[in-house]
C-alpha cells in the first residue's frame, strides 16, 4: 500500500490520457461553457421543481433543522485535504501515483470524519434537545464520503475539460435525487425528502464519477507523490474549507434558532438555484483553462477579460433584475409564509453581482499558481464575517445579512488588487470589461420599478411577466449599444473556435 519516497519518479506514467490541454482550448472552452451550462441549467429546474415543493409543504423551522444539521456535517467535509482537486487540475504533470495517493489520503480521513459524525451525534441532539438530529446526522453524514469518491475521477475530468462527461452524470443524478425526493414528499415523510436528495445526488455522482474515466481507484500511498501536490493542495484546501464549512447557518442556527436559520436558508436556496444556473459552468471550465494557460500570460489576459465580460453580461442583469422584483417573484410563486426572506434575498443579489467576477479572480490566482494568496484572502474575509455576524445577531437575520453583503462589497478591492498585479493591466482597463453591463443593468432596474408603478391595476402574474419582459428587452438593448466592440469581439472569436 505504501511506497518508498523518491520512488515516484520510477511510477511515472506520463500518459497523455492525463495531461492538460495544449491545443485547441479555445473551442475546448466554449465546448465546456456549454457543456458546463446543461450540467448547471437541468439540476437547477430539478432543484427548483423540488425546492417549491418542499416550501409548499415544510414550515421554516423544518428548512433550518436540514440545513443545521448539514452545517454540521459540512465541518468534516471543510477539514478535509479536498484542494488536492485543485492540485491535480493545475499541475502540469501528474501521474498515477499523485492519483492513488490522493484517493487513499481522502478515503482515510473521509472514514475518520464520518466516525466522528456518529459519536458527536447523540451529544448534539442532547444540547440542542431535538431528536431529529439523532436521525438525520448518520444519514447526511454519508455525504462526507461520496464527495471524497469523486474528488480524483472530477479532477481528471476537469483536466481534459470533459464536461460533457460531467454534465450527463450530473443531470442524471439530479434526476435521481428530484424522483426520490417527491417520491418521499409525497408520502408524507416530510424532511426526510429534503435529506435524501441530498444523499441520493451526492451518491448517484459521485458512482458516475468512478465509472466515467480511465482510472481505476487503487489504495497506494507514495510519500513523494503527495509531497509533490501538498504545498498547493494545502493552500487551496484551507479556501476551500473557508467557503464549504456553513459556518454561517451554524452561527445563525445556534443563536437564532431554527426559524430564522429557516428563512436565511430559503433565500441562500432560491439565490443558488439562481447563482448555479449562471455562474457554475465559468468555474470549473475557468479553472482548467487559466491553469492550463499560466505559462502564456497575453492569451491568458485576453480569456480572462473576455470571461469577465460575458460573466458580468449574464449576471448582471439577472440579479439585479431579482433585486428589483424579489417581492412579487416570492409573494407568487412561494407564498405568504416567505415574505420575511424576502430583505435577506435581496443581500445574496449582493453576492450575486461580485460571485460572477469573483469565480474568475479565483481561478485566475490559483491557476497562477499562488493559492496561498486566495487562501490569506478567504481566511482574513471568513474572521471578519464571524466578527460582524456576532456584532449584528440581537439585530436579527435580516441586519446579519445585509451586513456580510457589506463586508463582500468593502473587501472586494483587495482580490481586485490581486487580479491586476497577476494580468498587469490598469484598473481602469479591467472595469471597462463590466463597465457595459453594470450601468445597462443599473438603468434596467430604473425601469423596471417605474413601470411597477404604473401597473398597480393589473394582476399580480401579468405584471411581473412584463416587468421581466421590458426589464430584459431594456437591459439588452442598452448592452448592445454600450458594449458593442466587445460583444463583436466576442462573436468573432466565438465562431474561430468553432470553425477550427
Amino acid at each position: 500500500m505504501f511506497c518508498r519516497a523518491g520512488a515516484v519518479e520510477n511510477m511515472t506514467i506520463h500518459s497523455d490520457s492525463h495531461a492538460q490541454l495544449r491545443v485547441g482550448r479555445s473551442r475546448a472552452a466554449l465546448v465546456g461553457s456549454i457543456w458546463s451550462s446543461i450540467n448547471t441549467f437541468i439540476p437547477a429546474i430539478v432543484s427548483a421543481i423540488v425546492f417549491f415543493a418542499c416550501s409548499k409543504v415544510l414550515a421554516p423551522s423544518e428548512f433550518g433543522i436540514v440545513a443545521y444539521a448539514a452545517s454540521l456535517v459540512s465541518i468534516g467535509m471543510a477539514l478535509a485535504p479536498i484542494g488536492l482537486e485543485d492540485a491535480i487540475i493545475q499541475r502540469k504533470e501528474i501521474d498515477r501515483a499523485h492519483l492513488d495517493s490522493v484517493f487513499t489520503l481522502l478515503m482515510i480521513i473521509g472514514l475518520l470524519f464520518y466516525a466522528i459524525v456518529l459519536i458527536m451525534t447523540p451529544l448534539i441532539s442532547s444540547w440542542r434537545d431535538d431528536e431529529r438530529i439523532a436521525q438525520i446526522m448518520p444519514v447526511l453524514g454519508l455525504v462526507i464520503l461520496f464527495k471524497m469518491l469523486m474528488i480524483v475521477p472530477n479532477s481528471l475530468l476537469t483536466r481534459k475539460m470533459n464536461f460533457r462527461i460531467m454534465a450527463l452524470r450530473t443531470t442524471i443524478a439530479s434526476l435521481l435525487a428530484g424522483a426520490t425526493c417527491l417520491t418521499i414528499l409525497y408520502l408524507g415523510y416530510g424532511l426526510w425528502a429534503l435529506v435524501a436528495a441530498q444523499l441520493t445526488s451526492v451518491a448517484a455522482n459521485a458512482i458516475g464519477a468512478v465509472l466515467s474515466v480511465r482510472w481505476i481507484p487503487r489504495l497506494k500511498f507514495n510519500i513523494e507523490a503527495l509531497r509533490q501536490l501538498l504545498r498547493y493542495g494545502l493552500y487551496s484546501s484551507g479556501a476551500r474549507i473557508i467557503s464549504t464549512f456553513q459556518s454561517n447557518e451554524l452561527l445563525i442556527g445556534t443563536f437564532l434558532g431554527n426559524y430564522a436559520l429557516g428563512i436565511y436558508n430559503f433565500a441562500k436556496r432560491v439565490f443558488s438555484i439562481i447563482d448555479n444556473t449562471i455562474s457554475g459552468a465559468l468555474n470549473s471550465v475557468s479553472f482548467s483553462l487559466l491553469s492550463s494557460l499560466q505559462d502564456e500570460p497575453e492569451k491568458r489576459r485576453d480569456a480572462f477579460m473576455l470571461a469577465t465580460f460575458l460573466s458580468a453580461g449574464l449576471s448582471f442583469p439577472v440579479f439585479l433584475g431579482l433585486l428589483a422584483v424579489s417581492q412579487p417573484l416570492v409573494d407568487f410563486i412561494f407564498g405568504d409564509k416567505w415574505t420575511p426572506a424576502v430583505p435577506v434575498l435581496c443581500s445574496f443579489c449582493v453576492f450575486g453581482l461580485l460571485g460572477c467576477i469573483g469565480i474568475l479572480q479565483a481561478s485566475l490566482i490559483k491557476g497562477a499558481g499562488y493559492p496561498e494568496k486566495w487562501f490569506t484572502y478567504m481566511l482574513v474575509k471568513k474572521i471578519l464575517t464571524f466578527a460582524v455576524i456576532g456584532i449584528t445577531l440581537q439585530f436579527g437575520i435580516v441586519v446579519v445579512a445585509w451586513s456580510i453583503a457589506l463586508l463582500s462589497l468593502l473587501t472586494w478591492p483587495f482580490a481586485v488588487k490581486m487580479t491586476l498585479n497577476i494580468l498587469k493591466v490598469s484598473s481602469l482597463t479591467y472595469l471597462k470589461s463590466f463597465f457595459g453591463p453594470l450601468l445597462a443593468g443599473t438603468l434596467m432596474v430604473l425601469a423596471v420599478t417605474y413601470l411597477d408603478t404604473k401597473l398597480v391595476n393589473f394582476g399580480a402574474f401579468y405584471s411581473l411577466c412584463l416587468q421581466i419582459l421590458a426589464g430584459g428587452f431594456v437591459y439588452f438593448s442598452l448592452l448592445l449599444i454600450l458594449s458593442y466592440n466587445q460583444i463583436q469581439s466576442t462573436s468573432r472569436i466565438a465562431l474561430k473556435a468553432f470553425k477550427s
